[in-house]
């Protein structure tokens, strides 16, 4: 289990991508907050993601739990936005990367 602060809401773009790669592993794969689960395989399971904002954990077993814990760690952590032709995106273990657009 992994735990982390989203730094933005969820969103509809960002749910049904993060519930399309939850269903390339095999195993159950959850969203824990204040005591709930959401399971991320399930577009009508995973629709309480939107809005969803604060400390969230997400949480996989079977043999490459790690690797999917990641992976969707990654894109719950997806934050761009465009500002002055600069593209800002935060991804997992906080790092800032900074390019200009072409």
């Amino acid at each position: 289990m992994i735990s982390w602060i989203l730094p933005k809401p969820f969103d509809d773009k960002k749910r049904l991508k993060l519930v399309s790669k939850a269903n390339q592993f095999d195993r159950s794969i959850l969203i824990i907050q204040d005591k709930k689960s959401i399971n991320t395989k399930s577009i009508l399971s995973a629709s309480p993601l939107n809005g969803l904002e604060g400390k969230i954990s997400l949480y996989a077993e079977g043999d490459n739990s790690e690797r999917a814990l990641e992976t969707l760690k990654n894109i719950c952590m997806e934050c761009s936005f465009k500002n002055n032709d600069t593209f800002f995106a935060v991804f997992a273990k906080k790092t800032l990367l900074t390019s200009k657009y072409d």
